[in-house]
């Protein structure tokens, strides 16, 4: 029995097809843009990027509408969140001035 030789041919071509050139057309409505250029709570102005990982118990009803908010929206259900959650810590910037004052001087 001979030994393979992978040397003149990956076998993985025989699965990949090339890629076709897709026609030029006027019509963009099916198009979106994924570009979170513009989303402000993205990242944080000192350059902070999404990191942390969560982990939240809901109901299934208030997941499938949140779900289907976000989808409106036409944002992911994380990106959602995070903008609901950073417009709720602007709203509670008191508080945490509070909070960082008190606990964070011990």
């Amino acid at each position: 029995m001979s030994k393979k030789s992978f040397k003149d041919i990956n076998p993985a071509t025989a699965f990949i097809s090339s890629a076709k050139q897709l026609p030029e057309s006027g019509n963009t409505h099916n198009v979106y843009s994924t570009d979170n250029a513009n989303n402000k709570h993205n990242t944080h102005k000192s350059g902070e990027t999404k990191s942390k990982r969560l982990n939240l118990l809901i109901r299934p009803s208030l997941l499938e509408n949140f779900t289907k908010a976000a989808h409106m929206k036409r944002s992911s259900v994380n990106d959602l969140l995070n903008q609901i959650m950073a417009d709720y810590v602007e709203q509670e910037a008191e508080a945490i001035k509070l909070y960082n004052k008190t606990f964070e001087s011990e």
